[in-house]
């Protein structure tokens, strides 16, 4: 789940970065074209809902990354698993700890929005007109800022300078792993379930078995709240194997 938030926010931050430099003028400091402003990932630093719980979930990333550091050695399984999500972090090219700060300091403003406006976004998974001044100015301020993001960290990563054959290799491979929308770990090939509104898929099975001694209950909980619909609200259509 943790790598999970973390390449989720190095998306977010890149469309943020991108889509800052296709809307503003800087040479004229004039506003392009607000239009882009309506793709539904920016939903989460515009919506006060949405935002409040990836400003948490960022939290939680930031505070996993500091508990993880102050472990003591442990056994050799262990360590590759904290080097892991360790790396997963640092490597991101993201400041949690700042964008964090940034995120915190922007809150209240989204308070202050419309609820009609705001149900309205919800239903068509996209910020609305009334959210794009204040999405304009949070692109702006990650984009600029100097502890935020380290741009070429978090667009050029070492996978995509591999040449050759490996790369070939490497790249057919990853592109055929998808995520379950639900657990967020990989599909296995076989049945699975597809959504009819966002297109994720899930292959959590229903009902949810629940086998003696389960470690996580409440993660039970989470999984059985899906099985009718998609997190996002849309309707599951059961898929066959391709």
């Amino acid at each position: 789940m943790c790598t999970w938030l973390v390449r989720f926010t190095e998306k977010m931050m890149k469309a943020c970065v991108l889509l800052c430099h296709v809307i503003v003028d800087e040479t004229e400091g004039c506003i392009r074209d607000e239009s882009m402003l309506t793709m539904p990932i920016l939903l989460h630093l515009a919506h006060p809902f949405v935002f409040r719980i990836v400003l948490d979930a960022l939290n939680h990333v930031k505070a996993f990354r500091a508990f993880l550091g102050s472990l003591p050695a442990g056994s050799e399984i262990s360590q590759i698993a904290q080097a892991l999500l360790i790396d997963a972090v640092d490597c991101s090219g993201v400041d949690f700890a700042s964008l964090t700060s940034l995120l915190e300091e922007t809150f209240e403003a989204r308070q202050q929005l419309n609820q009609e406006e705001c149900r309205r976004a919800l239903a068509a998974c996209q910020p609305t007109s009334s959210m794009q001044p204040l999405l304009r100015q949070l692109l702006q301020k990650i984009s600029q800022s100097k502890t935020i993001l380290n741009k070429s960290t978090l667009f050029i990563k070492p996978f995509d300078l591999v040449d050759g054959v490996a790369r070939l290799t490497f790249g057919n491979s990853r592109n055929t792993d998808e995520r379950d929308i639900v657990t967020k770990g990989l599909i296995k090939p076989g049945h699975h379930d597809l959504c009819l509104r966002c297109g994720g898929k899930t292959a959590i099975q229903k009902p949810v078995p629940v086998s003696p001694g389960y470690p996580n209950r409440r993660w039970l909980v989470w999984e059985r709240m899906w099985q009718s619909r998609c997190i996002c609200g849309g309707l599951w259509l059961s898929a066959s194997p391709s």
